[in-house]
């Protein structure tokens, strides 16, 4: 049992509701609310409705949220009967907060009136019944962040014991409207195997339904993932039969429904410009039949909506998603946003690139999802070689600091008519380099081929052998490192070099002023009857060091706009040299 303490450290800083993929995510901030005609203190919010199941089994229901704004003196009232007690921080400072918190409660879809008063922190309805809220109990100016198992009956009552602590349970749908909402609640690890952990899962009656022990807990990928379309849950677990890594699967309605083949669940940028991700399940097949820099050599199918492998072309293999560390994330949780998809060929396997599908999307997959992608597969331009090369670059500087990476692509040196389909005479030919760019996706199709026939320098004209283009790049990339990082140390010596002028200017000045202050001292010793001059030139001495002062203040100060500053320094010629910098 490997990194247990890490695992639950984890799992208890992940934010709520994150087991959906792509969906929605209950923040509890706070939309467009329209007052209540029954209670005009109260508000429901608009757009905001959870599809539940019925306690007694009878079917499916819809609840809707309601929230309040309730002055300093009704939240006491409202903790009292919670059986709190408010901790001794200053009145002042808590009615400060209170005023901007909006309690929530619950209300039935087509209902007048809240069925669950608005006086907690964050509520989820499980049921028409029962709910898992965390209210609030403790008037201290903070988040209490113990949840408990609360009966629906527009009643506070004195709280039992809280169902867990901390942000350790995980709802999937009834937001979605197209399956119930369903409750796991996390207790600890386990020695089933590496990253395990205990869930017990709540019916709509508020008990435990079933405990699961092998489910694995990912430490920066989804733990479970929903299917909106079908309702179905899916979670990484250990297969109690075999020992081996597997899946476990939900039904729509929280019945369990066996074990799977192994998937992942993968996350990927699908908006560039504003850098969100999505997650796609995929099933693993097998591994990348190639030895590269890539972190991740397992290749994949997607799944559709059933949890079924989508089908490409018959000699489809796999897909792996390729690695974009430029986004600055922590490694560990390996950005994508392009895909290689591997072919089986008579002489051995054949690839393609890309990262949004030519033809649109499929059904509401985006275009950058992995089914949408391999439906447009007949676009890209078949490869007879790839690879992927990465070295950590120089950290001392952070403007430096960026990874070199690179693809690297060989074509065949014939295509047919479509020019992405070999033609059978065809050997493999030149490489080339593809550079990733973050603020586009690759996409090696015919258009690229005609791109790259106009660029400049040697990768227009490509190289006979990968070593001769990997060297080439890598050395390319060394040159532009080093010239950078030349430029940066040459930059920051002029800064030290002006601010030891300065300092030796201050210095100078300051002497100066010692030495005169000491001839005047003398000269008053002397000629007793010059005090009041020798008192005014003390005077303009001391006005002199206030100014300096100041002016120092002022240059440390100066244009400090955007986080910058500009200091200037004088050259002793009539002339000033300027540098602006980060402050």
């Amino acid at each position: 049992m490997k990194s247990h303490l890490i695992s639950v450290l984890l799992l208890l800083s992940l934010p709520l509701l994150t087991a959906h993929a792509g969906g929605p995510i209950r923040s509890m901030t706070g939309g467009k609310c329209i007052p209540l005609e029954s209670q005009p203190e109260l508000c429901r919010e608009a757009g905001e409705r959870w599809l539940v199941m019925k306690a007694d089994g009878s079917g499916t229901m819809v609840m809707g949220f309601v929230r309040s704004s309730p002055t300093y003196k009704d939240m006491k009232k409202i903790s009292k009967k919670f059986g709190g007690k408010r901790e001794r921080i200053p009145e002042s400072k808590c009615k400060k907060d209170w005023g901007r918190k909006h309690p929530w409660g619950l209300i039935e879809a087509n209902g007048a009136s809240p069925v669950e008063p608005a006086a907690y922190q964050l509520i989820i309805p499980i049921s028409d019944k029962f709910a898992i809220a965390q209210p609030y109990k403790d008037i201290d100016c903070h988040w209490n962040d113990e949840y408990y198992l609360v009966e629906i009956d527009n009643k506070l009552k004195k709280l039992k014991e809280p169902l867990g602590k901390g942000r350790t349970y995980y709802t999937m749908g009834g937001y979605s409207m197209q399956s119930p909402v369903r409750v796991f609640i996390a207790r600890g690890t386990t020695s089933v195997g590496e990253n395990t952990v205990k869930f017990e899962q709540l019916g709509p009656d508020g008990r435990v339904v079933a405990t699961y022990d092998n489910i694995i807990f990912s430490q920066a990928k989804l733990t479970f993932y929903t299917q909106n379309e079908s309702g179905l849950i899916f979670a990484k677990a250990i297969d109690p039969r075999t020992g081996n890594e597997a899946s476990v699967r939900w039904g729509p309605m929280g019945d369990f429904l066996g074990y799977y083949p192994k998937i992942d669940i993968i996350e990927s940028i699908y908006d560039l410009d504003r850098k969100k991700f999505t997650n796609y399940l995929m099933q693993a097949v097998g591994r990348l039949p190639l030895q590269t820099d890539l972190p991740d050599h397992t290749l994949y199918v997607p799944l559709d909506e059933q949890g079924e492998p989508v089908k490409g072309p018959k000699n489809f293999v796999g897909m792996t998603p390729l690695y974009d560390n430029y986004w600055g994330f922590n490694e560990r949780q390996k950005k994508y946003k392009d895909w290689l998809l591997v072919y089986k060929t008579p002489t051995g396997f054949s690839y393609k690139i890309a990262g949004l599908a030519t033809r649109g999307q499929v059904k509401n997959n985006s275009e950058s999802s992995p089914i949408s992608i391999l439906a447009s597969e007949a676009d890209y331009v078949m490869l007879a070689d790839f690879d992927y090369q990465r070295e950590e670059g120089a950290r001392e500087y952070k403007s430096n600091s960026d990874i070199w990476q690179s693809y690297f692509i060989q074509f065949y040196t014939a295509y047919e008519a479509d020019g992405v389909t070999p033609k059978a005479s065809a050997y493999p030919g030149k490489w080339h380099s593809l550079s990733p760019w973050i603020g586009s996706r690759m996409v090696v199709d015919t258009g690229y081929k005609a791109k790259l026939a106009t660029a400049y320098g040697p990768n227009r004209y490509g190289w006979d052998d990968r070593f001769t283009a990997i060297q080439t790049v890598y050395q390319n990339a060394l040159k532009s490192r080093a010239d950078s990082l030349a430029r940066k140390r040459a930059y920051e010596a002029k800064i030290a070099e002006s601010k030891r002028r300065r300092e030796e200017e201050r210095e100078r000045a300051y002497r100066a002023a010692q030495e005169e202050w000491r001839k005047q001292q003398a000269f008053q010793a002397a000629h007793p009857s010059n005090r009041n001059s020798s008192q005014s030139f003390g005077d303009a001495l001391n006005a002199w060091g206030d100014a300096m002062i100041k002016q120092g203040q002022i240059n440390n100060r100066n244009n400090s706009y955007n986080g910058y500053r500009r200091d200037c320094y004088n050259n002793y010629d009539g002339t000033e040299t300027c540098f602006t910098s980060k402050r």
